[in-house]
C-alpha cells in the first residue's frame, strides 16, 4: 500500500524530501513557493503538491514508481526550471563516490546568523 498522494510514490516523495532541505537550508531558496513544514501534517496540501509536482517531473506511474534515471532527470529538470542550473542529479553506485560527492565537491558552510547551510556556488559569488 501506498500512503502518500501518489501511488508508488517513494522517488517524488524522497525528492520533495530533498527541494524542502535546500529550499530551506542553503540560498536556494526558489524551490519552493513560500516555506515548507518540517512535518508532512504540519501541512500536508502544500507536501502533497510538491510530491504530486515531482511526480510528474520523474513520470511516476502507480504501477511501476519512479525509474532512477527518470528521478536524476526529473529531479535535474526542476531545478533547472527554478534557475539553479548550475546543479544536478545523478547516479553513483557506491559509498566511496557519495562520500567524495558530500565531501569534496559541495564545500557547504553553515552560516548561524541566517540559519542557512551556505553552497560552494553562493561562497563563489
Amino acid at each position: 500500500a501506498s500512503y502518500g498522494p501518489v501511488e508508488n510514490g517513494c522517488g517524488p516523495t524522497t525528492g520533495a524530501m530533498l527541494v524542502s532541505f535546500f529550499d530551506r537550508y542553503t540560498d536556494m531558496t526558489n524551490l519552493v513557493s513560500g516555506l515548507l513544514p518540517l512535518e508532512h501534517s504540519d501541512n500536508k496540501a502544500a507536501v502533497d503538491e510538491l510530491i504530486i509536482t515531482l511526480a510528474d517531473y520523474m513520470n511516476t506511474d502507480s504501477v511501476n514508481g519512479t525509474y532512477y534515471w527518470d528521478a536524476m532527470d526529473g529531479l535535474t529538470a526542476y531545478f533547472d526550471d527554478r534557475g539553479y542550473s548550475q546543479f544536478g542529479a545523478f547516479y553513483l553506485d557506491n559509498y566511496a563516490d557519495y562520500s567524495t560527492l558530500i565531501i569534496i565537491p559541495l564545500i557547504c558552510v553553515y552560516d548561524a546568523s541566517m540559519m542557512k547551510v551556505k553552497t560552494s556556488a553562493a561562497m563563489l559569488s
